[in-house]
C-alpha cells in the first residue's frame, strides 16, 4: 500500500452520464479517506472491547472493535469462542478484517456458457475473522507500537498472548491502545 495513496473523486455536473467504474470511484474515495483518518489520527489496535477469557479449553473474545495496520475497522459483532489446539503451549488470539461479497443477483444482457445467465454478487459485507496463531502477525513490522500508524498493508491483529504454564494458561492482552 502506498504510504499516501493518490485521492480522486468525481466530478458531478448536469448531463453527465455515470458507470459502474464512476461508483466504484467515489467509493474507493472516501474508503481511502477513512483508512487515512484511522490510521493517522487514531493509530491501530484495540479501540473498545475485545476482552479475552480463557476457561478450560477454550478461548471467549466478546464483541469489539480494533483499527489494522492499513485502517480498516474491524468489528467483532458477537462473541467467539474458540478451542485450544491440544497439545499447544503458547498462541496468539488474533482478529482479521475481511470482506464476503453477497446477494448474488442477474446480471441484465449477459449470459454465460451454453446460455446461463451470469451471476454476481451486489453487496459487499465487511466482516472478521477470529482465530488462534502460533505466531504474533506483528511481530516484525514497522511502527509496532499501539497508537502508531502502524506499517500501512492489511494484516491480522493479535489482540492477546496465551502461555500455558504448570497452573494452566495465562493470558496477556497485546495489540492494545496505552490507556
Amino acid at each position: 500500500m502506498n504510504k499516501f495513496p493518490k485521492l480522486e473523486r468525481l466530478n458531478y455536473f448536469n448531463g453527465r452520464i455515470l458507470s459502474a467504474d464512476d461508483f466504484n470511484l467515489e467509493q474507493a474515495y472516501f474508503i481511502d479517506k477513512q483508512r487515512l483518518h484511522n490510521r493517522y489520527l487514531h493509530g491501530w489496535g484495540v479501540v473498545a472491547g475485545l476482552d479475552v477469557s480463557i476457561m478450560g479449553g477454550k478461548v471467549h473474545v466478546e464483541p469489539g472493535v480494533a483499527i489494522d495496520c492499513a485502517g480498516n475497522e474491524i468489528y467483532l459483532r458477537g462473541c467467539v469462542d474458540i478451542a485450544v489446539l491440544k497439545g499447544a503451549s503458547e498462541c496468539y488470539v488474533v482478529v482479521e478484517y475481511c470482506e464476503i461479497q453477497t446477494t448474488p443477483i442477474p446480471v441484465i444482457g449477459s449470459t454465460g456458457d451454453v446460455g446461463q445467465t451470469v451471476v454476481v454478487n451486489a453487496r459487499i459485507q465487511e466482516d472478521c475473522k477470529v482465530y488462534l496463531a502460533a505466531l504474533n502477525p506483528n511481530l516484525k513490522h514497522e511502527k509496532i507500537g499501539p497508537g502508531t500508524c502502524g506499517c500501512g498493508k492489511p494484516h491480522p491483529l493479535a489482540i492477546a498472548h496465551l502461555q500455558k504454564g504448570a497452573r494452566g494458561w495465562k493470558l496477556q492482552k497485546c495489540g492494545r491502545r496505552a490507556a
